[in-house]
């Protein structure tokens, strides 16, 4: 047997328990063992590699930005009617509102500029997003403003609002909606083909 004394010379503990990666080894384990429990905990501790279907590039690009665009458009629309219909309010509202819009599209800008640097974005994609942020609320806030989002487009529909658009203002409506409806299909669609080559399985009874 080892004696002690030849372990502190080397520089080694006495051979009671050695930790690697956190985990406690016997001292008779072998090489091929520790390496495989280091591995094993590389794996487990590494992060998780974001999808490009889920980056903060294509989300401001096919979500962020049309959502500011059917903001700007409805505040557009609410200052026509406000004018025409000599109401203050309306003129205000729409004011607010493409307000509401432009610094959406700064933060979307950022959140891009961000990752082409490949740096960790330091803004939300939305004002009301950022608003949560201070509560740690972040995720529920942005789910509110796409929440508002969405009324804002059956607001512009249901009021017939949106026959007051110009062609131009048309067609970047139609794009918008175009980009943000296929956009949402294709990210499902990429989901449920990344959970299948996991060896996820779907639309089994339960047993």
């Amino acid at each position: 047997m080892r004696p002690q004394g030849s372990f502190a010379r080397e520089g080694f503990s006495p051979p009671t328990w050695q930790r690697s990666a956190g985990i406690l080894l016997s001292p008779g384990s072998q090489p091929w063992q520790k390496a495989g429990v280091m591995a094993a905990e590389s794996v487990k501790t590494a992060p998780l590699k974001q999808k490009w279907y889920q980056s903060s590039l294509l989300l401001a690009i096919t979500i962020g930005i049309p959502f500011c665009i059917f903001k700007y458009l409805f505040g557009l629309l609410s200052m026509r009617a406000g004018i025409l219909y000599s109401n203050h309010f309306l003129l205000i509202f729409g004011q607010f509102v493409i307000v509401w819009a432009v610094i959406d599209v700064l933060l979307n800008v950022s959140r891009i500029i961000f990752h082409i640097l490949g740096k960790k974005p330091l803004v939300e994609f939305c004002i009301i997003a950022q608003i949560g942020s201070i509560f740690n609320r972040s995720a529920l806030f942005l789910a509110v403003d796409t929440l508002l989002s969405f009324s804002i487009i059956c607001l512009v529909l249901w009021s017939g609002w949106i026959k007051n658009l110009d062609l131009y203002e048309s067609y970047l409506w139609y794009a918008a909606t175009t980009l943000n409806l296929i956009s949402i299909s294709l990210v499902n669609i990429f989901s449920e083909l990344h959970l299948d080559a996991e060896g996820n399985t779907y639309g089994q009874s339960p047993t």
